[in-house]
């Protein structure tokens, strides 16, 4: 199954690792070395409205997507009815 995350960006559900709200964890100092890491491979789609990155797992690595889309709405989208 395929999840929208916004910006006409579609992603498999079974590559997603973890959606988690920016505003929880952008303070922390693992989101802060992680962004500073991993800047080559987060694509952000919020247009400055962040509100959660999606952790997915890709062939070539980790891919860390942001969002305007909240966390809670994307956990639903997630789920299979």
């Amino acid at each position: 199954m395929y999840v929208h995350i916004g910006k006409n960006i579609c992603i498999d559900s079974n590559k997603i690792v973890c959606i988690l709200n920016l505003e929880t964890i952008k303070n922390t100092n693992e989101f802060k070395e992680t962004i500073k890491k991993e800047e080559k491979n987060i694509i952000d789609i919020s247009d400055g409205n962040k509100k959660t990155i999606i952790l997915t797992k890709e062939k070539d690595g980790m891919k860390y997507y942001i969002t305007s889309i909240l966390s809670g709405t994307l956990e639903k989208r997630t789920k299979i009815l």
